[in-house]
């Protein structure tokens, strides 16, 4: 019913990696298509594009599941920083979902 398909799916029970526990729910993994090199607000602005017509059923997909959009910033410099227009926060009102971040800083 999302007119998608996922990028990658786990099922309960399976693990990620041999040494890592079992899953302890189904996952769901979408993507964007975007090159990794582009700014972050490229990438949100695309999983909005791609599920904007969607909205309805993601907000009923919330009653009975988790939905999120997990958002990753890797950086080699650490006082690195990451601007997102406020048109590109619209997903996250719309779906009333928390922008979370997560900022890697690799040597």
């Amino acid at each position: 019913r999302l007119g998608v398909e996922p990028t990658k799916m786990l099922r309960r029970g399976e693990r990620r990696r041999p040494n890592a526990p079992p899953r302890e729910d189904d996952v769901w993994l979408y993507e964007a298509h975007v090159d990794e090199s582009e700014p972050l607000h490229v990438h949100i602005d695309s999983l909005w594009n791609d599920f904007r017509d969607r909205k309805q059923y993601l907000l009923e997909l919330k009653e009975r599941l988790a939905v999120s959009v997990f958002l990753g910033y890797r950086s080699n410099n650490d006082i690195a920083g990451v601007d997102v227009p406020h048109h590109s926060l619209e997903m996250f009102r719309e779906l009333e979902i928390p922008f979370s971040l997560s900022i890697i800083i690799t040597p």
